[in-house]
């Protein structure tokens, strides 16, 4: 199931029995298989590039994913209504973010910048995986970084890392 931003498709909340699967489709993946509730997980694609979004969209809708594709900050002034204030349904409705830092508004360096953006997932407690060229920090839990278009395997381990339940370490126990 897809909703895209700014398009007349949307998010239908539906009991888990009642929701749609295609033949051959996994079920769709639950909070209940990673962290013990009973509704979808969530994953939102932030991808300028509309092949690129739906390759990413498509291997996290495989993987049983409601995936929400947004294109980013676009024409005429490069500005997300959240930087503006507003609300996002998008990103108030996933569970998990994608982000691609080469957004639309980096490449005319006007409006909402893809730093920007990603403050304001982390800020909004968003567990996002970062797809750039720029290496940088990770924060256990919440922000892991890929280059820019990963391979399916590197893109499901990273989204999958930042919703499974935190693991006990037991390094250095012996045993």
């Amino acid at each position: 199931m897809r909703g895209v931003a700014g398009g007349t498709q949307g998010r239908t909340a539906l009991p888990a029995g009642d929701l749609p699967q295609a033949p051959g489709r996994p079920a769709p993946r639950h909070t209940a298989d990673v962290i013990g509730s009973a509704r979808c997980v969530s994953a939102l694609v932030v991808e300028a590039d509309p092949e690129e979004r739906r390759r990413l969209g498509s291997w996290l809708e495989a993987e049983g994913f409601d995936v929400l594709e947004c294109p980013g900050p676009t024409e005429p002034d490069y500005t997300c209504v959240w930087a503006r204030g507003g609300t996002c349904a998008l990103a108030a409705n996933a569970d998990v973010v994608v982000l691609d830092m080469s957004l639309d508004s980096e490449a005319v360096m006007l409006g909402t910048a893809a730093e920007e953006l990603l403050g304001l997932y982390l800020m909004a407690a968003k567990s996002v995986v970062v797809l750039g060229s720029h290496p940088g920090g990770e924060v256990p839990g919440q922000l892991r970084r890929l280059p820019r278009h990963p391979g399916r395997a590197a893109l499901l381990e990273a989204v999958g890392g930042l919703i499974a339940p935190p693991r006990s370490s037991e390094a250095g126990t012996g045993s």
